[in-house]
């Protein structure tokens, strides 16, 4: 959703901006959440309630017990969560003629963009960060 937004306002730029769509090369929307402390992860089975948040949950996700390196918290230092599509001639084209935000996000899809919530998932399915991190970021942007 927030790539489509960004999509939408290159839409409104077009006009002032109109140099700026065709050197643009992509976007990106990033946010950050804390990782995990490498010092004390654990695996821990995924709750019942987790698995119904996303669709494909793992069975298995990481949690921080909580050390001396993380200061009992149980993470340490940040981990990026990317949504980023590059631009190309379908997406500039739709810009240019003032697509709906729907048809923009069709094209990016196509493309490979993956939601938000797709990649929240990734990184907590690769013990990244929690899931409840995970779902704070998602409904963030809801």
């Amino acid at each position: 959703q927030a790539m489509g937004q960004g999509l939408a306002a290159l839409k409104r730029w077009y006009k002032p901006f109109r140099p700026l769509v065709r050197m643009l090369k992509g976007e990106k929307v990033v946010f950050d959440a804390p990782g995990h402390c490498p010092t004390c992860k654990k695996d821990v089975p995924a709750s019942p309630a987790a698995q119904t948040l996303f669709a494909e949950a793992p069975t298995v996700l990481y949690r921080g017990a909580g050390c001396k390196d993380c200061r009992g918290t149980g993470f340490r230092g940040r981990v990026g969560i990317y949504e980023m599509v590059a631009m190309n001639d379908e997406l500039r084209h739709l810009i240019i003629e003032h697509a709906p935000e729907s048809r923009l996000l069709d094209a990016a899809r196509r493309q490979g963009l993956k939601s938000l919530r797709e990649e929240c998932l990734a990184t907590v399915a690769a013990g990244g960060t929690t899931i409840e991190e995970a779902v704070r970021i998602t409904h963030q942007r809801s």
